[in-house]
Formats: structure tokens, C-alpha cells, sequence
């Protein structure tokens, strides 16, 4: 056993101890932590068992290090030890060595400001900061996310430690860093408890037995009784002549469990006292036997005892010439055993004096691995699928989505609880790349339609993406067309002439199973209704329409069947069309000396040029009328020019202005009004992919303060608005328009005009 009791050795850094017992055997305590290494015999060097693995990918960042310790001492030095060992001893024999054979202990690892806590299970703890260090801000890096290892090593052999250890990127390229110089930030710390011997204590007694003899004859030498505390005393007399030397050694601390190893060592005292009675003295009581005859005898004898409790003795001259010498010297001596605990520490070595090569580089690709996480092979290919429809508007209850990833068929059901919906499928990889492409078509249900009238039930065509989200748009690709087609009354409908007007229209397309048959009832409550108008066919737009005037005194009027291709479908005054502007003078006269209101109108699809002079003055100050009979009662625009002569003859002329009302307020005040009209050109916008082109116009003469902005949204090339604004300048007249188009993909695409003075835009679709 390992014997802790001097000399003992500290050669090439390893501490020995010799053993209690074989003057052959010793004991020597572990090295500092180091990487535990392997022989590689194919590049002949020691490999340390490290690897340091990094990580990337949409999980996100970090690395992984693994590594193994222990405290082990190469071979090559403990046979360095055994000879020095023997050359010390003087020994014929190679000395015998072993390791210190521990208990119990514990092994902990501080990296990067953390470590790993106390622990008395073996379990793995929580790593903590140092007490002083502040925890990490959020968004800056921890370095340190997590640390695994058993708390207790292997506890033989060479105690081997295994850690493993998370990392955030930042931490990982620190430890990259410092593979490569000579020291890591990566400490070890064991704690290891044995068992040893150690000296207890040594008692030793040396007389001068001559003159112990000759004091006892002087002290005991008549022929009296005395008691074992008279003996005592003269022994203590004795010690303290130093007759009799007792020598006492303790090495146990006080407080170390020294109460029994001390009481053993008084033990050892009394033993010598016991000796010198049993040598020089005999007891003055023989043992009683069993005799009544001697009765009186005994109570005579027991008379003559001292003090109660005190054993009588009397004197026996021994010559010390017939005692053995060995028997009356007294020497003992105690070893025990003591727990001891040592604490192996050291910052691990980095990779540069182990791996380093002629020119002083390190290779770390054996060490460093690097990975990505986004393998192809354990991602799911996953689609969403989205729905445009307006469930509720085209009358759509739900649709049936059925997709195909390779040969596996997977369906989705989008309704207006739910118009978004996803799937997933296990990758499939064609040259070590996911295929993206999925196959997919959908079906669309209807709700609350006549079946006799249209189909109920809409398949569409097979279709890919590659996507990871696609759109389902029926209408934009041409599954359905539902058509918005506005019917109303003209402005100024003679309502008190006519009660209502019933609207009767047809759209048939035979080869798509359509024949719709619908009709309207317009009142003044209710002047307008919109015709949602279902076709399949994108270039079949055309629709008849007959109109009945049902009147309120006199016979009903009804129109033939006639056809049109337009979106909007106006019902006119069946009376002759009339167009009446009135111009009203709202001038003060006393400024004002004449007023010339020249009107025009023209319809040059029809071929009507109409113009006419207007004068006020003073005395001819009462409203006059501008009338123009129409063809097309949709062209109502009517240009005018005001010029008005002051009274001290200066002259304002207004800049060219244009209505569309019933009414012209002439002022000395007023500004030119403009009117443009804007549409689309005539294409259709699903055969551009277009969803609708959004339009703001906006004219501006900081000068006048003047700021006119307007915006319209068109959504087919049958609609049209008009943008009006008043201006000061006839050299300013020109506005500005910016033309958003959204198209069916969710794209859109921004073009700024710029600067137009046309009357009527016509805007490019594409």
C-alpha cells in the first residue's frame, strides 16, 4: 500500500512513493489533463481524439466539440522512472510501479467563460457562468450553449474523460482559432480521493533497570502491604528522574480522528506500568478457596487492606540479571490510513506542437469537419397552395386540389374558411439534388347555379410548379370568365314618364353547354344591376339584350334583340336624345361690361359638329341654353371658352375649359376646366396575364395653387373614367399619370407616362 513517509521522489515530473510493505513496489500519482492520443500507424504519430464538427444550414449555426482526456504517463517515461527508481535503492531488481489506486472522484471543464457545476451524482450538469462574469446580452454571442460530460471519470487506468460540448459560431471559430497555437482555452480540473498509509504515532521506554531495582528495594523492601497508587507513585517519581525515559511521537494533527489513535497511544503507557508489576510486585491475596476452617483467617486478612478500591501488593526482589532485556524495554509504534485527495488541473494543448509540419503549419482537416444541414435527402418537399377566388362573388363552394409528387398523389380541399393549404412529401433526389417539380390540377365546385344552364363542376388542365407557393386563380387562367356587366339608366331618365324598364339578356355557347337566360327590372330606387355574366370561352363575349319601358300612362315600349360586345350597357331615354348645358352669369356688372361664352360639341363618330355663341351683358343677364341633339348618349362633352370685357375695357379670357354637366357658372374668378378621358386599349387583359391596372393621375401649378390627384382602378378594356381639374395657364395644362399593373402571378410592374396634354389616354396593356 502506498506508504506516505519520506524519502519519496519526484523524477521526469512524476511523483513516487514507495509502498509500506515490498521495498520493491512504489506507487506514482497522475499527470496534468492531456488529450488522450492514438497511434496511427499509417502516417506514424500519435493522433489526438479530438474533432471539432461545424454546423450551417436553415436549422441553424454552431459546432459540435468532442474530445477525450485522461492523466496518463507514457510508457516510455515510467521505464525512465524504474531505472532511476533502482540506481536510488540500490536495487537488484527492476523496481515495480504502479498507479495510485483511487476511490472516488470527480472531473469538471471550464471553456470559453462557462464551466461545468458541481455535481455528486455523475450526472451532467447545467454549465454556469463564473460568479463575476455577466451573462451574454440578447443578440450577442454565448459562445457556450451547452456542455455534456459524465462528472466522474473512469477511476482506473488512466482516467479517462469524455466531453462534449455546443457551440454558437462564435464560439466555434474561437476554438478553431486556438486549435492551431499552443494552448487551448479549455481547462480541466480533476478531483481524485485515495487511500495511504502514514505513521500514527511511536512510543518508546527506555530504564535503567539496575536503578529501578534499587529504588523499588529501598521503597518495598520490609515486609508490608501497600497499594497499587503507592506503586504509581513512585513510578511517576521514577519518570520524572528520568530513570525511566518515555518517548512519545504523535504525527496526527489535532481534530484529524486523532481520538482513537491517541487513547492507543496511552494505551501503550499502561501496558509499561503493567509490565513493572507483573516483574516486581505480586498481589497480597492469594485466590479464597473454599475452606470454612479459614473463615477467620480471610475476615483477619481482609482487616489489614487500605483504602477501599485500591489493590494491595507486596514487594518481590527479582534480580534483573534473570529477566530477559527485551521484555523490559518497551518500544510501539502505529501506521493508519488516511484519505487523500489531489487535484490535477491544466489548460489542454492546442494542435500546433503535436500536428505541426517541417514549415511549421498545422493541418486541421482531420480535426475540422465541416457540414451542412440542408441535405437534400432529409428535407420534405413541401408546397402551399393558395386561392384567389372570391368564393362568395362566383358562387364557389370549394376546390378540390389534387397534387403529384413523383407517383404520390396527395389532395387539398380550399373553401373560404380555408383558402390556404400545404402538404409535404419525403424528397426525392435526381443527381443528389431535390426534385422540385410537382404536378397538380384542381376542380372547382359551385353553389346556389341552375346546372341546366352552365356546368356545376369546372376541371382544370394538369399543371407544374416549382415552386414552394402557388396561387390558384381559375379566372386568371382562363378556367371561367365571370363578367361584371353593368346595366343602368341614362343621366336625367324620364322616371315620371316611365315606371320602370324590364332588361331581358342572353348569352349562349352551345359547345360549352352554356345558354343563360336572365332578367333585370330597373326603378328609380334601383337605376343600376350588374349581371354577373359566367362564359368559358374567352374570346365568345357577346350577349343580346332587349329592353321594355314599361310606362306609366300610355303603352309600353319594347326594343328588338340586339347584340354587344360591351361591359356596360346603358338604357336610354327612349324619347329623341337632347343634350342641355345652361349657362348661368354669376359676374358683378358694375365690373363686368359683356361676357362671350363660346360652346362647342362634337361626336365625330357620327359626324356632329355643333357650335354656338353665347352674349351677356347688363341688360341681357338671365340663364341661356346650349342644346345638341346625340346619337351616341354617351358622348356628352361639351367645350367652352368664357371671355369676359371689365369696365375699364381689360379683357380676361378663361383657358379652354369642358363639362360633362347640365350647368356653367360664369365668374370673373373662374379657371379653365379640364376633362380627360382614360381607358385601356381594346385587349383583352387575361390574354396578357393581367390581373388590373391601377392609375393615378395627378396635376399640379404650385403658382396658382392648384393640385388635382385622382386614381382608377380598370380590371377590362371596356372600362373608362374621366379625370377633371381646373387650371390657370393654358401653357400649364399638361398632367402626369404612373400606371401600376398587377398580373396574375402576384408580380407588378410600375411605368411612369410622365408629362401628357392629350384629352383622351389611352393606356397600353401588357
Amino acid at each position: 500500500m502506498l506508504y506516505l513517509n519520506p524519502p519519496y521522489y519526484i523524477i521526469e515530473g512524476v511523483t513516487v512513493y514507495p509502498d509500506h510493505a515490498d521495498p520493491t513496489q512504489f506507487h506514482y500519482l497522475p499527470a496534468m489533463p492531456h488529450l488522450t492520443t492514438e497511434f496511427d500507424s499509417v502516417v506514424g504519430q500519435e493522433i489526438p481524439q479530438l474533432s471539432l464538427l461545424k454546423y450551417r444550414g436553415e436549422a441553424g449555426s454552431g459546432a459540435f466539440l468532442n474530445f477525450e482526456v485522461n492523466l496518463g504517463i507514457n510508457q516510455e517515461k515510467l521505464e525512465e522512472v524504474q531505472r532511476k527508481l533502482q540506481q536510488l535503492h540500490g536495487l537488484r531488481d527492476t523496481p515495480r510501479m504502479s498507479p495510485v489506486m483511487v476511490e472516488d472522484g470527480q472531473v469538471r471543464l471550464m471553456i470559453l467563460g462557462k464551466q461545468s457545476p458541481d455535481s455528486t451524482n455523475g450526472q451532467p450538469g447545467t454549465p454556469s457562468t463564473g460568479s463575476s462574469a455577466p451573462q451574454p446580452l440578447p443578440g450577442q454571442p454565448q459562445f457556450v450553449l451547452k456542455l455534456e460530460h459524465y462528472s466522474k471519470p473512469a477511476l482506473y487506468n488512466d482516467h479517462q474523460a469524455i466531453f462534449s460540448v455546443q457551440l454558437d459560431s462564435a464560439g466555434a471559430m474561437m476554438i478553431e482559432e486556438a486549435l492551431k497555437g499552443e494552448m487551448m482555452p479549455v481547462g480541466i480540473v480533476y478531483s481524485l480521493d485515495f487511500l495511504a498509509l502514514r505513521p500514527a504515532y511511536n512510543v518508546s521506554i527506555v530504564a535503567d533497570w539496575n536503578r529501578v531495582q534499587t529504588h523499588f528495594q529501598e521503597s518495598f523492601g520490609a515486609e508490608v502491604l501497600f497499594s497499587s497508587l503507592q506503586i504509581d507513585t513512585v513510578v511517576d517519581k521514577l519518570i520524572e528522574d528520568r530513570v525511566i525515559e518515555i518517548n512519545v511521537d504523535t504525527f496526527i494533527p489535532e481534530g484529524e480522528d486523532s481520538g482513537g489513535v491517541l487513547g492507543r497511544r496511552d494505551e501503550a503507557i499502561a501496558n509499561f506500568k503493567d509490565m513493572i508489576l507483573e516483574n516486581f510486585f505480586e498481589p497480597s491475596l492469594d485466590p479464597i478457596k473454599e475452606n470454612d476452617n479459614e473463615f477467620l483467617d480471610t475476615i483477619e486478612r481482609l482487616s489489614q487492606i487500605a483504602p477501599a478500591g485500591a489493590a494491595m501488593f507486596h514487594y518481590k526482589k527479582v534480580d534483573i540479571t534473570r529477566i530477559d532485556q527485551k521484555r523490559m524495554n518497551l518500544a510501539m509504534s502505529e501506521r493508519t490510513t488516511v484519505r487523500r485527495s489531489i487535484h490535477p488541473q491544466a489548460h489542454l494543448r492546442g494542435m500546433f506542437r503535436l500536428l505541426r509540419d517541417s514549415q511549421g503549419t498545422v493541418d486541421l482537416s482531420r480535426f475540422v469537419r465541416e457540414i451542412t444541414l440542408d441535405d437534400p435527402w432529409f428535407k420534405r418537399r413541401e408546397v402551399s397552395a393558395r386561392s384567389l377566388l372570391n368564393f362568395s362573388n362566383d358562387s364557389v363552394d370549394s376546390v378540390n386540389l389534387t397534387l403529384w409528387y413523383g407517383n404520390e398523389p396527395k389532395t387539398l380541399v380550399l373553401d373560404a374558411a380555408n383558402s390556404t393549404a400545404t402538404t409535404r412529401w419525403n424528397s426525392i433526389l435526381e443527381n443528389r439534388l431535390m426534385k422540385r417539380e410537382v404536378r397538380y390540377s384542381y376542380r372547382v365546385n359551385f353553389k346556389d347555379v341552375d346546372t341546366a344552364e352552365r356546368p356545376g363542376v369546372l376541371q382544370s388542365p394538369e399543371l407544374v410548379t416549382t415552386g414552394d407557393r402557388f396561387e390558384i386563380n381559375p379566372r386568371g387562367e382562363g378556367l371561367y370568365f365571370l363578367d361584371d356587366i353593368q346595366i343602368g339608366v341614362t343621366d336625367r331618365f324620364p322616371w315620371n314618364t316611365y315606371s320602370s324598364v324590364e332588361v331581358l339578356v342572353k348569352y349562349a355557347d352551345p359547345d360549352k353547354q352554356i345558354d343563360l337566360e336572365e332578367s333585370f327590372i330597373l326603378k328609380p330606387d334601383r337605376p343600376e344591376v350588374t349581371w354577373k355574366r359566367f362564359r368559358l370561352d374567352r374570346k365568345n363575349d357577346a350577349f343580346k339584350y332587349k329592353l321594355i319601358y314599361r310606362s306609366v300612362s300610355s303603352g309600353d315600349r319594347e326594343t328588338v334583340w340586339e347584340t354587344t360586345t360591351q361591359e356596360r350597357l346603358t338604357v336610354p331615354n327612349p324619347t329623341p336624345r337632347r343634350r342641355t348645358v345652361t349657362v348661368v352669369p354669376a359676374v358683378t356688372w358694375s365690373l363686368v361690361s359683356m361676357i362671350f361664352v363660346d360652346l362647342s360639341y362634337r361626336d365625330l363618330d357620327n359626324d356632329i359638329w355643333v357650335d354656338e355663341s353665347l352674349f351677356f351683358d347688363k341688360d341681357a343677364n338671365k340663364p341661356k341654353h346650349f342644346v345638341v341633339d346625340l346619337i351616341n348618349p354617351e358622348q356628352r362633352r361639351v367645350s367652352y371658352v368664357v371671355r369676359l370685357l371689365l369696365t375699364d375695357n381689360r379683357l380676361i379670357e378663361v383657358a379652354p375649359s369642358e363639362t360633362m354637366g347640365d350647368k356653367i357658372f360664369v365668374r370673373a374668378d373662374m379657371m379653365g376646366h379640364r376633362i380627360v378621358t382614360v381607358q385601356p386599349e381594346p385587349v383583352e387583359f387575361g390574354d396578357r396575364n393581367i390581373v388590373r391596372l391601377e392609375v393615378k393621375l395627378r396635376y399640379e401649378d404650385p403658382d396658382a395653387g392648384l393640385r388635382f390627384a385622382d386614381t382608377f382602378i380598370f380590371t377590362s378594356p371596356n372600362d373608362r373614367n374621366l379625370f377633371e381639374y381646373d387650371y390657370a395657364d393654358a401653357q400649364k395644362q399638361a398632367y402626369s399619370c404612373t400606371v401600376r399593373t398587377i398580373y396574375t402571378n402576384g408580380m407588378s410592374r410600375e411605368t411612369d407616362l410622365g408629362e401628357i396634354e392629350r384629352d383622351q389616354l389611352v393606356l397600353r396593356v401588357s
